[in-house]
Parts: C-alpha cells; sequence; structure tokens
C-alpha cells in the first residue's frame, strides 16, 4: 500500500498524541483539510516542518526513512548552540528539502512534458 503525504502527517499527528484540530490551529490549516484532502501544498509542508522541526522532511514528502529527523535531536539536545544558529539551520535544512521537492517536481514536468511530444509526434504522423 502506498502512503500518501496526508497519511504520513495524519501517522505524526498520531504519534504526538495531539488531536487533528489542535494540530491543524498549530500549522495554520482547518483541520477539515487534512481531513478532506489527498495532498498538501508546499506552503502547507512547510509550515509542519517550521513548526515540527523534529520531523523528518523526507519522511514527510517521499516515506523514505525514520519519522524523527536524528539531527535535529543532536542539535536541539547541543547547549552550546545559540538559538539564532537553530533558526538559520532549520531555515537551510528547510531550504534544502524544499529544493529536493522542487527537483523531483521538476523532473516529473519534464517526463511529462517528453511523452506529450511523443504523442504529438505519434498523432501528426497518422494525419500524413
Amino acid at each position: 500500500m502506498s502512503y500518501t503525504t496526508v497519511d504520513r502527517v495524519k501517522q505524526f499527528i498520531k504519534f504526538k498524541g495531539i488531536s487533528l484540530r489542535k494540530f491543524a490551529e498549530i500549522i495554520g490549516v482547518s483541520h477539515s483539510l487534512i481531513n478532506n484532502t489527498k495532498s498538501l501544498g508546499s506552503d502547507k509542508l512547510e509550515s509542519i516542518i517550521i513548526k515540527y522541526p523534529e520531523i523528518n522532511p523526507v519522511w514527510l514528502l517521499t516515506g523514505n526513512g525514520e519519522m524523527l529527523d536524528q539531527g535535529q535531536e543532536n542539535i536541539s539536545n547541543h547547549d552550546s548552540i545559540e538559538q539564532p544558529n537553530l533558526v538559520l539551520l532549520s531555515e537551510a535544512k528547510l531550504l534544502k528539502e524544499m529544493n529536493l521537492l522542487l527537483q523531483a517536481s521538476l523532473h516529473d514536468k519534464e517526463r511529462l512534458i517528453k511523452l506529450l511530444e511523443q504523442e504529438n509526434r505519434r498523432l501528426r504522423s497518422n494525419e500524413i
């Protein structure tokens, strides 16, 4: 069975032991959006990653890896790092993960364009 990003969000909510309504309030969306959608936009995913830095963005987006980001635990438990540095590290990590997501989306769109071009050539050859 293939799980969607929304399925993983619900799994994370259950893991955190909070209500769907509370989670939705924290990330700034309506609870019905999470309940009644099959995918979340990048702005919602960004909000989840910002509000819950312990979540592994790769797992959230793809299902690969562990739910919790082990590196984030190590960073947050290290007393010598100041809070502003944590914010910058989180933002840099978020930007890297969003870049990966955008690259994957671009790759999918390029693949679709190639398929459409092939279909267009096939249809034109049938007209002749």
